[in-house]
């Protein structure tokens, strides 16, 4: 997404990208209470779904096609997976154009968009190794197809990081939007909203009924509800191959748009000097 550089500047790039990498790491472990506060912020929403579920099919109500103990396990998967998937590096990306502070990466032999990824992935290390712990538990230790569910570990996992990838290539196009806006901070939390809901974040999307097969053909279901759906069984194993391609699919949609406003935006951020 830069301009071509020279042979020995691309070389240096990988060591670049490494350095984002140790740097988004430092900065996460030096803020440990923010840390802690998303750990909690995560584990809150459990207790609220879980005297929701318990009074709900207490009642006699239930999600179709879903136990009262399946529902548990989606809330708790849902929390982790919408965790892992979590962006926050907009507000970043969106300073950096509004403020003119992307001049200062321009000039340098790196690529802007490479080095945020790597920001973004140091900085989300100890949240995936934490998240990651929780979901190998749940998945061994929720019920009795647990056995079955560990197996499907490495399709669970794909599909994890395509969602993580789909997250961050919808948020890196939104934060695009800057160069044409001057304030995006709305946007950023609005459509984080409507991705929760719309991806099965916060309930499963079969409460949604007949609009479910609609939500299909979108993209934000591969973000979250997609893993959940294979981590429970839910999904055929001869269709996995095509569910992950359909993700790889979102992957590239969103990555050839991100390319597209970044190449566009970038000339009218280079027009007004930045």
């Amino acid at each position: 997404m830069s301009a071509e550089a020279p042979a020995s500047a691309r070389r240096r790039r990988p060591s670049a990208s490494l350095h984002a990498v140790a740097l988004g790491l430092q900065e996460a472990m030096q803020h440990k209470a923010d840390f802690a506060l998303g750990f909690v912020s995560a584990a809150f929403p459990l207790f609220v779904q879980y005297y929701l579920w318990s009074s709900l099919y207490a009642r006699g109500y239930s999600i179709p096609g879903y136990a009262y103990a399946d529902a548990l396990l989606y809330s708790v998967l849902a929390a982790v997976v919408g965790r892992l998937v979590h962006t926050g590096f907009e507000y970043e990306v969106g300073n950096d154009i509004k403020h003119g502070g992307l001049a200062r990466y321009l000039v340098q032999p790196v690529a802007y968009v490479r080095l945020r990824l790597a920001h973004f992935v140091g900085g989300k290390l100890p949240m995936y190794a934490i998240m990651g712990a929780l979901l190998l538990a749940a998945l061994a230790f929720g019920g009795a197809a647990a056995g079955e569910r560990l197996g499907l570990l490495p399709a669970v996992l794909a599909a994890v990081a395509l969602g993580v990838a789909i997250n961050f290539l919808i948020f890196l196009c939104v934060s695009f939007t800057c160069f044409w806006f001057d304030e995006a901070a709305y946007l950023f939390e609005g459509i984080r909203i409507g991705i929760v809901v719309l991806s099965g974040g916060i309930v499963p999307l079969a409460v949604f009924g007949r609009a479910q097969d609609v939500l299909h053909w979108l993209p934000f279901r591969y973000i979250i509800s997609a893993p959940i759906e294979i981590a429970m069984g839910r999904i055929e194993t001869a269709a996995l191959p095509q569910l992950l391609g359909v993700q790889a699919l979102w992957v590239a949609v969103f990555g050839l748009i991100a390319w597209a406003m970044w190449r566009i935006g970038l000339r009218s951020f280079m027009a007004t000097g930045g």
